[in-house]
């Protein structure tokens, strides 16, 4: 269990009585520093009607691997399904980097990775981030969460502001293998906390499921549940964006195990929603469930993540329903997932959204309201071409580029730039699997996407790189024997 960080007025007072004393001289030797009050200030008490929240972050999750997508020929979700319809399903959700830290950083601060500076998997996200957590633990809720995995071990900031967290010690992990434990023991974990609050404190739990990210080893009842001729009839529709460099059978096996995690992780999600719905507070309590990135799955000539921004990794599963959502509604306008903070501040903590990348959704969930359109913009961060050799089973169009390679999705409309200044524009309507490059077609559709990414990046400058690279030797063991780095 970890305490909660400093209120961000501790923090204010601190940088104050630093500021004072660079501005009056008086940080000499002869002078006492002034001292920081690391005191938290005292928590709220939640009002009596306060609604509970529940978030569900499965990592790895594909969209197209969804019940409600009608993108896969077997039923994959069908507890999620079930749930999802009883609010607003999100179908074009994206994340803004396909990466585990930096997209939940962006999910629980609001702001984009090129703000909070997480910028990998080894980075770590300032104290002087607020959270959601952290707002709603201050306001008195009683926080917790529960991960699958040591990526997102406590070391990297991104557990500031839980009351409560569970993750297993490394040496519990590792028995498994690998440092990560399934979904089974996460689902476990958070129904057993959440049974057992009875403070009277509204709850907040983070549930976080590992189970469809790499290595995929899916129990053999879930694996039995998909047809092996629905990955086969899968696998034939993608085969114009599949470039690999495998035997047919370990395609097959890659698509066919990947599946299957994700039927054993829906049947795990389910049983812990059944819990948080069942008790007496079941009717006020929010549920967000969504995905932090997709899977390559050798399309584009990617067999994992990290490496390119196509819509198998970025485009991402998302649904919320609770009290007041309508329920079977879907948007098509594309949302992001810094869009999730500022919903919640306004569904949960009723109040002014915090500044943020991302934008209020509530009036298209309580009320329905079309969504404006707005460019939605997307980033791998700066890898250096021998971790992209390291990464990548085969190559994209013979190679795939080492540095900074930025996107953003207008519409329907797509324009990736390379590392190299090499533009590809791409319409998802006409074209969804990111096949046909009109760039050099359409210069106009083209120059105004590239206006909107250059103005973008030009307000949101990248830290300097390595800036917030601060993983000890046993947080990089983790993520080397999660494959994350070499």
């Amino acid at each position: 269990m970890i305490a909660p960080t400093r209120s961000r007025g501790a923090r204010a007072r601190s940088l104050t009585a630093l500021w004072v004393c660079v501005l009056v001289g008086a940080c000499g030797d002869d002078t006492k520093p002034t001292p920081i009050d690391d005191t938290p200030a005292p928590p709220s008490v939640a009002p009596a009607d306060a609604p509970e929240l529940l978030i569900v972050t499965i990592d790895t999750w594909r969209f197209d691997h969804t019940d409600w997508s009608g993108l896969h020929p077997a039923e994959l979700t069908p507890h999620m399904a079930a749930l999802a319809e009883r609010g607003v399903i999100f179908e074009r959700a994206y994340s803004p980097m396909n990466q585990t830290l930096p997209a939940h950083a962006t999910l629980f601060t609001g702001l984009s990775p090129r703000e909070h500076g997480a910028l990998e998997n080894q980075y770590r996200l300032h104290e002087r981030f607020d959270t959601l957590a952290e707002s709603l633990t201050q306001a008195g809720w009683n926080t917790a969460a529960f991960i699958g995995a040591g990526v997102l071990h406590e070391s990297t900031g991104i557990a500031q502001g839980f009351s409560h967290w569970d993750l297993p010690p490394a040496s519990e992990l590792e028995q498994l293998g690998i440092p990560e434990r399934p979904a089974s023991a996460v689902s476990a974990a958070a129904r057993d906390w959440w049974a057992a609050q009875g403070d009277g404190r509204p709850r907040f739990a983070w549930a976080h499921f590992y189970d469809p990210h790499a290595y995929y080893r899916p129990p053999d009842d879930a694996l039995a549940q998909v047809p092996r001729a629905a990955t086969d009839a899968l696998i034939a529709e993608r085969a114009p964006r599949l470039e690999v460099s495998v035997s047919d059978l370990v395609l097959a096996n890659a698509w066919h195990d990947y599946a299957g995690e994700v039927r054993a992780t829906d049947a795990q999600v389910g049983a812990l929603i059944d819990t948080v719905l069942s008790g007496e507070r079941g009717a006020n309590t929010f549920v967000v469930v969504l995905s932090d990135h997709g899977e390559g799955l050798y399309e584009h000539g990617e067999a994992s993540h990290e490496l390119t921004l196509f819509e198998n990794q970025m485009r991402v599963p998302l649904f919320v329903f609770g009290p007041g959502v309508r329920a079977g509604e879907r948007v098509a306008t594309p949302v992001e997932l810094a869009d999730v903070r500022p919903t919640l501040e306004r569904l949960v903590l009723r109040r002014e959204p915090t500044r943020s990348a991302g934008r209020d959704l509530s009036p298209a969930l309580t009320g329905g309201a079309a969504l404006g359109q707005r460019p939605i913009f997307l980033e791998r961060p700066h890898l250096a071409p021998e971790r992209v050799r390291a990464r990548s089973r085969s190559f994209l169009n013979g190679s795939i580029e080492g540095g900074v390679l930025a996107g953003v999705v207008n519409g329907t409309d797509k324009l990736l730039r390379e590392p190299s200044g090499t533009l590809r524009l791409f319409d998802l309507l006409e074209d969804p699997g990111e096949l046909e490059d009109l760039s050099s077609r359409e210069p106009e559709r083209r120059r105004e996407l590239e206006r909107l990414l250059e103005a973008w990046i030009t307000r949101r400058p990248t830290p300097e790189l390595g800036s917030g690279a601060s993983a000890d030797e046993e947080h990089l063991a983790r993520l080397r024997a999660l494959g994350y780095i070499k």
